[in-house]
């Protein structure tokens, strides 16, 4: 399985999980809430979309990162 951290042009960040041997796609929102499950998939077709879509729009990461997201300070809005 393969994790990957896909951030949304409003900076939010969806987590994805790509699974090639149980043939799924899950894409989770920040609250962790299912937005997408595709099961069913072939092998080749989650490569290609991991190499196609994934490997540009989304970054990869290791099982046991944790993502901390940084908040900026806007004084204008303190």
């Amino acid at each position: 399985m393969d994790i990957w951290m896909w951030r949304q042009a409003n900076q939010k960040c969806w987590r994805v999980e790509t699974d090639t041997v149980k043939g799924t796609i899950k894409v989770y929102d920040e609250a962790g809430c299912v937005i997408s499950d595709r099961d069913g998939l072939s092998k080749e077709v989650i490569d290609l979309i991991e190499k196609n879509f994934f490997d540009i729009v989304a970054k990869r990461v290791e099982k046991a990162t944790v993502i901390v997201e940084e908040k900026h300070f806007d004084p204008m809005y303190a």
